[in-house]
């Protein structure tokens, strides 16, 4: 059965031929995204091409080079304008992105023209049958996908999640796809996993935690002088990475490590009464999965839509457990906590509390899209969503339900999984 698919049409992907496929590549060039997102097996089902042509926004390896400076607003002709405020929703685009979102409304209008009206004549050119690119995360893919949509361009990206090795969930904006029929063999096997909660190979311990911390405060000022101070504004480089390299901030200021005064280690014996609390994972933020995965733009505030759980359960007398993530300690602005804090049903949970542990205290819990959700459901917890994802399937209630649960039979438990593992891609055969 093919790997690709949708209600109406099949794509053999060894049927394809070098000139009719191209890959999406990042700016460390094409060695370093093929090892980390388009594993050996994968490219096997291309069997007819030996050339893997790539595009990219960065020059390194791109077979296809994102130029966004070489057409300006006045080379854009009036019915190019028009076809591109037919293709895309540009306020959507602006607000989604979190590069646009930080600069000027007219400077991000202006950079969305020019690089739909790269897309343009990269389309008339170029008729290829198949992008493979990864899950959006900015407003170049955003773009680049909505024109293979208009031009009827298949398109197979990929991300990492809870199954990660052994498969990759295929999606562009977090939503679902059918591109599988899973054996039932895979979903008794991912199931009994999730059953003995087994530890998910993504889980980062606390030392690494530490360690990626102050990777990551290096790595900022090395971008903030190489990437935007020199490559941006005296070299005039405006692709994404070196334009708002200023604005991906994860620790980067001392002053975030008084975060740490905020976190509390939890004595879960303490917690008598499971029905006083709900659990609420922290997400990474910003990232794709708020950014691009929620179900409507205006969710892509995540801390203001934060606060609103956190009053809704505050008005119901309800103390929420709120834990931070693990890849996110250290990065999350003191201001954040500090706002928290000034609710009174708030117990902040260091990253390093084990979620299991937890959830053997705890039968509510809120989710926007994380894994904690179908690591849940399998465990007969109650979930509350805030946003429909790629495993909700319209069947999970809003928080605003709360108290009314939807209980998972063993079965449905099970469809769960091969609902989830129809819109993946196993990598590890």
């Amino acid at each position: 059965m093919s790997i690709f698919q949708d209600q109406d049409q099949n794509l053999d992907l060894s049927s394809l031929r070098e000139n009719e496929v191209v890959f999406f590549i990042r700016i460390r060039g094409k060695k370093s995204s093929f090892k980390a997102f388009y594993p050996p097996n994968f490219l096997r089902k291309f069997s007819k091409i030996t050339h893997f042509r790539t595009i990219s926004e960065y020059k390194k390896d791109a077979d296809f080079y994102i130029d966004l400076k070489k057409y300006d607003y006045r080379d854009i002709s009036f019915q190019e304008k028009l076809l591109i405020q037919k293709i895309l929703p540009i306020p959507e685009i602006i607000i989604r992105c979190r590069g646009l979102r930080s600069i000027s409304y007219h400077e991000a209008y202006i950079l969305v023209f020019r690089c739909a009206k790269f897309f343009i004549e990269f389309f008339k050119i170029n008729k290829i049958k198949l992008l493979v690119g990864l899950c959006v995360d900015n407003y170049v893919t955003d773009i680049m996908f909505r024109f293979c949509d208009y031009y009827n361009i298949k398109i197979l990206s990929t991300t990492d999640y809870l199954f990660y090795p052994k498969y990759k969930l295929l999606t562009k904006y977090g939503e679902h796809n059918n591109y599988r029929s899973p054996s039932s063999e895979e979903i008794e096997f991912i199931y009994n996993s999730l059953l003995n909660k087994q530890k998910s190979p993504l889980a980062i311990s606390k030392i690494k935690s530490i360690k990626n911390a102050f990777w990551d405060f290096g790595s900022f000022y090395y971008k903030y002088f190489f990437r935007y101070l020199l490559g941006h504004k005296i070299l005039k480089n405006i692709s994404y990475e070196y334009k708002f390299a200023k604005y991906f901030k994860k620790f980067y200021c001392l002053g975030q490590l008084k975060g740490i005064f905020y976190l509390k280690k939890l004595d879960l014996n303490k917690i008598k009464n499971k029905s006083k609390y709900v659990y609420v994972p922290l997400h990474y933020y910003p990232e794709a999965t708020i950014d691009y995965w929620t179900d409507s733009c205006e969710k892509f505030n995540y801390y203001c839509q934060l606060f609103d759980v956190i009053k809704f359960f505050e008005e119901k007398n309800i103390t929420l457990l709120i834990k931070e993530h693990p890849a996110f300690f250290l990065a999350r602005e003191v201001w954040v906590y500090k706002e928290i804090k000034k609710y009174s049903n708030t117990i902040l949970v260091s990253p390093f509390v084990s979620t299991q542990d937890i959830l053997d205290v705890v039968d509510d819990i809120v989710v926007w899209n994380g894994s904690t959700g179908i690591e849940s459901i399998i465990l007969n917890k109650n979930i509350y969503i805030t946003t429909e994802s790629y495993y909700s399937n319209k069947k999970l209630p809003h928080y605003t339900e709360y108290p009314n649960p939807r209980p998972f039979s063993e079965e449905e438990k099970k469809d769960l999984i091969g609902h989830i593992l129809s819109t993946s891609l196993k990598v590890d055969e």
